[in-house]
């Protein structure tokens, strides 16, 4: 699996968070795969959500700080 994101501008206060989710080499969507935004460094998942048909996820109203994105679908490894 492979990620792409971003994020808006640091300065306001709450940002979107947003991804796809496409299998390594033929990068092919992957739907419904799972995906937690989990606060740093104290690993509570602040929110959760899955992948379109076309493989996007979004995480709407995130405060300012540092995170990790932890994907996860059956069959393949989890990826952060």
């Amino acid at each position: 699996m492979s990620v792409l994101g971003s994020s808006v501008s640091a300065q306001q206060s709450l940002s979107n968070i947003y991804g796809s989710v496409t299998e390594k080499g033929s990068n092919t969507p992957i739907e419904f795969a799972t995906a937690e935004l989990i606060r740093l460094p104290d690993s509570t998942v602040v929110q959760g959500t899955a992948s379109d048909r076309k493989g996007k996820f979004n995480f709407e109203q995130i405060a300012f700080g540092t995170y990790r994105i932890k994907l996860s679908f059956i069959g393949f490894e989890d990826h952060f």
